[in-house]
């Protein structure tokens, strides 16, 4: 547990597993919280140079409030470098693809460092990143490390930490990028994160290719 605390105060870390560039793409709990400003995550946003952040849990108007209480998340909106999904906590429907879709396009088209958060920055922060993560070459072990960090108490944490078979289990098998529980997540991974966004979320491979050289560090 000395791996997870204090670091992850806020649930502020970077993603760099794989193939992801060191200062490229950085995942949180929400920078503002209950109405205020959560210190910790903007001082940890400031010192990673965040100029672009996928918000997943708020809609537009969630958006507008956490810049009007939050000057430093203010300064993206008007930049335009803010983008609010409104996501569901149901990764298999067509409606929550269609939003992942957008937050990769947006991505695609705003330069880094990346902040993805949702409102605890866990379960569908948890899923973005894993997707990133194996797309990028992360190995199992990797993934689910970096899933387990966000469930620090309780039963959670008894659950997921170091089990890539339960995390691949909530991550993938639901989600089509596994078609069913009984199949075992392999060195397969990049291919099939390849194909979900490329095909399920109808990036295309070409896009897809563009979004991998973004969280290199080559585009």
């Amino acid at each position: 547990m000395e791996d997870f605390l204090p670091e992850d105060v806020g649930n502020f870390r970077e993603v760099c597993a794989g193939s992801i560039a060191r200062g490229i793409l950085f995942r949180s709990e929400h920078p503002v919280q209950n109405g205020v400003e959560n210190k910790p995550v903007i001082l940890r946003a400031v010192q990673a140079h965040i100029t672009s952040v996928v918000n997943l849990c708020d809609g537009k108007s969630g958006v507008r409030i956490a810049a009007a209480v939050s000057p430093w998340y203010n300064r993206l909106v008007k930049r335009d470098c803010v983008i609010g999904l409104n996501m569901s906590f149901d990764f298999a429907k067509p409606e929550f693809n269609r939003k992942l879709r957008r937050g990769l396009l947006f991505i695609l088209a705003h330069d880094g460092p990346y902040l993805i958060h949702c409102h605890a920055g866990v379960d569908r922060t948890g899923f973005v990143c894993a997707v990133l993560e194996a797309l990028m070459g992360g190995t199992p072990s990797e993934i689910a490390a970096d899933y387990a960090r966000s469930f620090l108490v309780g039963a959670e944490s008894d659950i997921y930490q170091g089990d890539f078979a339960g995390v691949g289990t909530v991550i993938f098998n639901q989600l089509a990028l596994v078609k069913d529980s009984e199949t075992p997540i392999s060195e397969n991974l990049t291919a099939t994160a390849e194909r979900y966004v490329s095909e399920t979320l109808r990036l295309g491979m070409e896009m897809t290719m563009m979004l991998k050289a973004k969280l290199c560090g080559v585009a």
